[in-house]
């Protein structure tokens, strides 16, 4: 039997005219669901077809919004009769479904359609393995006083107006990669100060004073502190 192979993943061609497929096949069908592009983080009838409202999550890792690795251990669950449910993960890994995407973030998984006794459809949604759900659009904060700003903060509007306070970043060891831009947006004498935890640094200062209006940085955790610019 002559049998050539894909490029890419090495799946095995056989020839129109060739015999003895059963190999070749079994071969693409074992190669295909160990690839972890096709198996991670997959979801599918529990039964080939549906004889059931139950359909199964593979194990799998996945970027959270900080950049942080997480990892999801798999499931099976039932899905809701006569619905058509949207499943995703939380930054945390927890398995969470609704009626639409959440506003994010979020790790989408796939949609799933259901009768009133099994599954008629999966839809494959992962986008691999990494949260979206922002849009490319920053999340703004707007706060007045003392504030521990948030890892999915992205501007953070600091108004001074009733008094000088803190904000606090979050740990740059637990949040690299992260980006945050606070600005002061009054236009009182009051200071907002930035501050960082754990012993951390701005630009290797232990804090930011952001004294006059529209006065502000765009901070970046390299993994172990905060550069300012």
């Amino acid at each position: 039997m002559s049998t050539s192979y894909t490029v890419n993943a090495g799946l095995g061609c056989p020839a129109l005219d060739d015999s003895g497929w059963n190999v070749p096949i079994q071969a693409t069908i074992n190669l295909l669901d160990s690839l972890a592009p096709i198996g991670s983080l997959a979801c599918r009838f529990r039964e080939i077809p549906s004889t059931s409202l139950f359909v199964s999550f593979a194990a799998g890792t996945f970027r959270a919004s900080t950049g942080s690795v997480g990892s999801y251990a798999g499931a099976t669950v039932a899905a809701p009769a006569s619905a058509t449910t949207y499943y995703w993960l939380t930054d945390s890994g927890t398995l969470t479904t609704g009626s639409g995407w959440p506003s994010g973030p979020y790790v989408p998984l796939a949609v799933v359609v259901a009768g009133s006794s099994t599954v008629t459809s999966v839809t494959d949604a992962r986008s691999p393995y990494g949260s979206v759900g922002v849009g490319g659009r920053v999340a703004v904060a707007a706060r007045t006083a003392t504030y521990a700003i948030l890892p999915t903060d992205g501007l953070v509007e600091l108004d001074a107006t009733l008094g000088a306070f803190t904000a606090t970043l979050p740990s740059a060891a637990t949040n690299p990669g992260m980006v945050v831009r606070p600005v002061k947006v009054d236009v009182s004498v009051n200071a907002v100060t930035i501050a960082t935890t754990g012993g951390q640094t701005i630009n290797g200062a232990s804090t930011l004073s952001l004294a006059s209006q529209w006065s502000g940085k765009t901070l970046v955790s390299d993994g172990s502190n905060w550069v300012a610019f």
